[in-house]
This record gives C-alpha cells, sequence and structure tokens, in this order.
C-alpha cells in the first residue's frame, strides 16, 4: 500500500490503494514522503530503513501517460520512415 511518512521519519497512518500522482503531490507540499509497505501501519510507527527505502515519486497514472507519449512518438517516427 502506498503510505505516508511524516518528516521525522513516522507512519501518518494514511495510506492508499492506489499509486496516483495527486497523492504523491498533495503529501509532498506538506513534506511527507510516500513508500509502498505491504504491511498495515499504526500512526506514529517509525519507519525502518528498509521502508524509507521504497519511496515512490512518481504515480502509475502519470508513468502510463509517459509511456504512451513516448510509444505514439516512436510509432511516428516509424511511419515517416526516421530510424
Amino acid at each position: 500500500m502506498l503510505t505516508v511518512v511524516n518528516p521525522d521519519g513516522t507512519f501518518s497512518g494514511v495510506q492508499y490503494k492506489d499509486v496516483k500522482q495527486e497523492y504523491i503531490n498533495h503529501h509532498k507540499q506538506y513534506g511527507q514522503k510516500l513508500v509502498w509497505v505491504e504491511r498495515q501501519v499504526e500512526p506514529g510507527e517509525k519507519a525502518t530503513p528498509e521502508d524509507l527505502a521504497k519511496e515512490i515519486t512518481v504515480g502509475d497514472d502519470v508513468a502510463q501517460i509517459a509511456y504512451l507519449l513516448d510509444f505514439d512518438y516512436r510509432l511516428s517516427l516509424i511511419e515517416l520512415g526516421v530510424r
């Protein structure tokens, strides 16, 4: 689950099932990080270095759009005969 980590390294207790850029941007403005953690966490629980190493900085929605734009660009080049 996408999990919010406070600036002091503790979990806020907020967890999301989806990785969306909207969530990342919202929490980033408060100095919080988002990490991927498979378990339920308690508010105030200290994040381990392993947890912090799993930081998510780009949402799946943005990554998918970037991939599709790149794919479309490459197809256009192929259609134009550019190698």
